[in-house]
């Protein structure tokens, strides 16, 4: 079943950036805080930044470019030219190609799909899925050091940090390969869904999240077993995804269903869906701002999906009608939200991760719990009780009075207190309890 799009009160904004005709692969730089988007339709790069969310450049490149991969170690990003066969390097310092890598003797048609950047071995990997092969550049000269013979149809890649490997989708056997870039070789060849289009890293569970386009499934491969340990049924036409390693999150782009959905990989299971624009194809995010950036083919544009806030919602007991209590909730950088209530809820909108709560004592009534930890990936509760203070017994009575002038009631922890005049000069103060004392 599908998850219900996410309301407004989870202040999920989508902007849509117009870019140029066809958007189809996209990658963040972190150096510049800017998005790279590769126009298939206008065989150009509309540079997006992040800080501002408009287009600040754009950048002539080969014919029909498909993907884009960020070198972090050079300041370049790769984009592979589908239609030209060829892969175009851009210095981000000043936005301009400067290399072009030929991947393939003219007339070839080698369809270049995807690029990966290998950031151990300073390489960037391109899926060729009219040869079934992906070249291995060296971002050190600009030129292919390898080809590697993979399966059929290769579509997107991810890099594997901890393995030192690549994960390769192919698209006409159901399959992906697992490549080591130390030997530049197929190690492994795992059964996923129909069309694996493209991959996914996720760095807080050393697993490879693959979709699978025609199956409306996405398959999470264990890095440490190299085998599926999870299968995640997605409607609409999973294409592509990206993952947000501070929530936990993942974003897959359902390119049938105009939407994205979050998976949340404690989990293994869809916790939102957020429309987006027609005909999405990949999607990148940005870890300095929380956005997910989605390419939207048909429509000419990019949304800008702004990080998802979930409700977290503490319920008590105990307390008299009316009675105030507070939750204080903090991240991990400690940085708190407090919500004050009356009622039986009290509800904080958060983003995904982990944060502690204290709950202090309202009018000496405990909370239990009154600290600890939670984990959001997805809406959550948590209950609260609170314990009435101790009391008198029933059968005592208690007595208080002053010598003054005045009067006084006092009200404490629910027990009245009647303080009253008994004559004479001065002032004096008594309390009794019990029958005859004082």
């Amino acid at each position: 079943m599908r998850a219900p799009a996410l309301s407004p009160a989870l202040n999920v904004s989508e902007r849509n950036v117009t870019v140029g005709s066809a958007p189809d692969g996209v990658s963040y730089d972190s150096a510049k805080g800017e998005i790279f988007v590769t126009n298939y339709g206008s065989n150009n790069v509309s540079v997006i930044s992040a800080a501002s969310n408009t287009v600040v450049a754009t950048i002539p490149v080969g014919v029909a470019p498909s993907s884009a991969a960020y070198d972090s170690g050079k300041g370049e990003i790769f984009v592979t030219n589908h239609g030209s066969d060829n892969v175009s390097v851009i210095s981000d310092s000043n936005n301009t190609v400067v290399a072009t890598v030929t991947c393939g003797p003219p007339g070839s048609s080698l369809q270049l799909q995807g690029a990966t950047y290998d950031s151990g071995k300073g390489e960037v990997f391109v899926s060729a899925e009219g040869s079934d092969t992906v070249s291995v550049i060296s971002d050190a000269t600009d030129k292919i050091v390898s080809n590697i013979s993979v399966g059929s149809d290769p579509q997107g890649d991810v890099y594997d940090a901890v393995k030192g490997e690549l994960f390769v989708g192919l698209g006409g056997a159901s399959e992906v390969d697992i490549l080591s870039d130390s030997t530049n070789a197929v190690v492994k060849t795992i059964s996923v869904g129909d069309d694996p289009a493209g991959s996914a890293y996720d760095s807080g569970k050393d697993e490879v999240f693959t979709t699978n386009l025609l199956s409306n499934s996405v398959s999470v491969i264990s890095d440490a077993t190299g085998a599926v340990a999870a299968t995640i049924p997605i409607s609409g036409g999973p294409n592509a995804a990206t993952y947000d390693p501070s929530s936990g999150l993942l974003f897959v782009v359902d390119h049938g269903s105009d939407s994205v959905s979050v998976v949340a990989d404690a989990t293994n299971a869809v916790v939102a869906t957020i429309p987006v624009g027609s005909g999405p194809q990949q999607d990148a995010f940005d870890p300095a701002t929380g956005a997910t950036y989605v390419t939207n083919g048909v429509s000419g544009t990019v949304s800008v999906i702004s990080q998802p806030l979930f409700p977290v919602t503490f319920r008590e007991s105990g307390l008299p009608t009316g009675s105030n209590w507070t939750v204080i909730l903090s991240n991990s950088s400690g940085v708190s939200q407090i919500a004050l209530s009356d009622g039986a809820t009290a509800v904080l909108q958060v983003a995904a991760g982990t944060y502690t709560f204290v709950i202090p004592s309202s009018f000496d009534y405990a909370a239990s719990p009154s600290s600890g930890s939670l984990s959001i990936q997805a809406p959550s509760s948590q209950i609260v009780v609170f314990s009435a203070p101790p009391s008198a017994p029933s059968s005592v009575s208690w007595v208080a009075w002053v010598e003054n002038d005045a009067a006084v009631i006092a009200v404490t922890l629910g027990i009245v207190f009647v303080l009253v005049r008994r004559g004479g000069g001065g002032t004096r103060a008594a309390v009794g309890q019990g029958p005859g004392s004082t």
